[in-house]
């Protein structure tokens, strides 16, 4: 079962959006390093010592196409960044322009974890009833200020999905998501039952080209959430 209800964000939360519609600057910045600077400086001097081995004076051409070959990879990269940036920054203009909090509250919920296909992980998916999943991704998951709780002083708990004690422990049988709507930004989950352990098995549903959001409302059920991820993501690629 759940609820949904809306409220205006906080001046902090309000922030967050704000920052989040802008470009930004620190991840266009590491692309030109890993996937620009470093392949350049690597496959210019692989070309160079295999262009060697043919001729002195092919070493000169093998370096250059090397550094070729970066250009590529490096531009490849950065439009599909590029193309994935702008979609999240039209989203969270939304957010910034309409000054509104979803909050989503959930109760006796069935999860299941779906396995890993890139780095944004964990993923969770949970069936909450009149037929909608909450699917949400991202190492959010394990942060402790999600949840309102201190900083840990210990290790994460190992047999808990998100690491943290009683009462922050997470997925359970009843929490409550605050969300900005168009842009899934997650800002914060109470938990207010007891921890619900997802199945250990985990549920391949998952392609590379798909694009959520940390938390999104779709419609279907678990037992074809591999079904409900795909028709989505195909849905999204016509519109």
């Amino acid at each position: 079962m759940y609820s949904i209800t809306t409220r205006s964000p906080t001046s902090a939360e309000q922030r967050l959006i704000e920052a989040r519609s802008t470009p930004d600057a620190a991840s266009i910045g590491c692309i030109a390093i890993f996937f620009g600077v470093v392949p350049a400086l690597l496959l210019g001097q692989l070309g160079k010592w295999l262009g060697g081995f043919i001729a002195p004076h092919v070493a000169i051409y093998g370096q250059w196409i090397g550094w070729s070959v970066a250009a590529i990879i490096f531009l490849t990269f950065l439009w599909k960044f590029s193309r994935l940036e702008r979609r999240r920054r039209q989203r969270a203009s939304q957010d910034r322009d309409e000054r509104i909090i979803q909050e989503i509250h959930v109760r006796d919920p069935r999860v299941i974890e779906i396995g890993l296909i890139n780095d944004n992980e964990p993923i969770l998916a949970f069936e909450i009833g009149d037929n909608k999943i909450l699917f949400m991704q991202g190492q959010w998951l394990r942060d402790e200020a999600i949840y309102g709780a201190d900083p840990l002083e210990d290790d994460p708990r190992d047999d808990i999905f998100n690491g943290l004690p009683e009462p922050h422990s997470f997925p359970s049988t009843e929490f409550t998501i605050s969300r900005f709507p168009n842009s899934g930004e997650v800002v914060g989950i109470h938990v207010s039952g007891s921890y619900l352990a997802p199945p250990t098995q985990l549920t391949e549903a998952l392609q590379p080209e798909y694009e959520f959001a940390d938390a999104e409302l779709l419609d279907g059920s678990l037992d074809d959430i591999a079904g409900v991820l795909s028709r989505e993501h195909t849905r999204r690629q016509s519109s």
